[in-house]
């Protein structure tokens, strides 16, 4: 079912892979995981409103799961493209803090890095 979130999210239609997340999400479904919230947080970047992806995080969050490398990545650069450097550089802050877990895994990607350097 990922990969038919993430066809939606290619094609720019947000809306039907937030249907298909909902019903993986339903008791009956078959169930959601990391890769299907990166696909949302994805396609929230892609459109023109990419502070969406916050709240994505948020679900992230609440369902136990922690963020990692694509995570931070991806709302570094929603932040940046929303003019929300200061959001941008808090997930940069919090990024370090999660580093123990992330040993092992690159920080920052090089594209969200020069676009996060470009803005500030």
């Amino acid at each position: 079912m990922n990969a038919v979130m993430e066809a939606c999210v290619r094609c720019g239609d947000l809306d039907s892979a937030m249907k298909v997340f909902d019903e993986m999400s339903k008791r009956d479904g078959c169930g959601v995981d990391r890769v299907s919230y990166g696909i949302l947080l994805k396609g929230y970047t892609n459109t023109d409103f990419p502070l969406g992806a916050l709240t994505i995080r948020d679900e992230i969050l609440r369902s136990g799961l922690k963020p990692d490398k694509t995570t931070y990545n991806t709302l570094i650069y929603a932040c940046i493209k929303s003019g929300k450097t200061n959001a941008a550089i808090q997930f940069l802050a919090e990024m370090k803090v999660s580093s123990k877990w992330l040993e092992g895994q690159k920080k920052l990607s090089r594209p969200t890095a020069m676009i996060s350097f470009q803005m500030l």
